[in-house]
């Protein structure tokens, strides 16, 4: 079994992941959706 601490708080579908020219996805632009 998974710690309760370790579960997602929350699940959200997006189209597309926001990604740098890089191609890294942007974390804090994930983080600013929620």
């Amino acid at each position: 079994t998974i710690a309760p601490y370790k579960y997602p708080r929350s699940v959200k579908f997006i189209d597309a992941l926001p990604k740098t020219e890089t191609g890294k996805v942007q974390r804090f632009r994930l983080r600013k959706r929620v």
